[in-house]
């Protein structure tokens, strides 16, 4: 299940949620979150950064260190306190303080920093995974080629798998309803 929320803080809110299927079936719950201490990264000297920052080598299209230096420590992976309803395996993502939680058991959840585009931040409701994919394909909306041809234009028949595809090397395709019929024409995509 994915739930998109807009407040989502260590006080308890009435956020919505999305469970993933990424068009609207918005419910109410309530949340809380203990923020725990802000990790000192900064290049990867802690062990346990360089464990998941590191280099990817043994991916289809190796993967350099990534370059945390600039990211707010706050951001960073880490694990949290959750004392919400959702069950282990639920992905909350709360758009207003760009934050992704991965519920599991024992009150834990695992908290990533993510980036949200216009679409994300106007989104709430619930969704489910329709689909996962490893180094999908990309292609740009008609919009996105016609704001910015000499960038996308070239991809309007996509642009594979790999480094450069803006989609990264995982990503979550979300759908509402329990019919592919129900869904819009193209399917939402989360990069993980």
């Amino acid at each position: 299940m994915l739930v998109f929320c807009s407040a989502f803080n260590h006080v308890n809110r009435h956020c919505t949620r999305f469970a993933v299927v990424l068009f609207f079936a918005a419910l109410a719950s309530c949340v809380s979150v203990e923020q725990p201490p802000v990790p000192t990264a900064g290049k990867l000297s802690n062990p346990e950064y360089v464990r998941m920052y590191g280099p990817r080598p043994d991916e289809r299209f190796p993967l350099p260190a990534t370059d945390i230096s600039e990211v707010d420590p706050k951001f960073l992976r880490q694990e949290v306190a959750y004392h919400g309803p959702e069950q282990p395996g639920t992905i909350i993502v709360d758009t207003a303080t760009r934050y992704l939680y991965l519920v599991r058991e024992s009150g834990r959840a695992l908290r990533y920093g993510i980036g949200v585009g216009k679409e994300g931040l106007a989104w709430r409701g619930r969704a489910r995974v329709g689909r996962k994919a490893t180094w999908p394909s990309w292609t740009p909306t008609a919009d996105m080629i016609r704001r910015e041809p000499e960038r996308n234009a070239r991809w309007a028949v996509g642009m594979p798998g790999g480094l450069q595809n803006p989609l990264g090397a995982r990503v979550l395709y979300l759908y509402n309803g329990d019919k592919r019929s129900q869904t819009p024409r193209r399917a939402q995509q989360m990069k993980v």
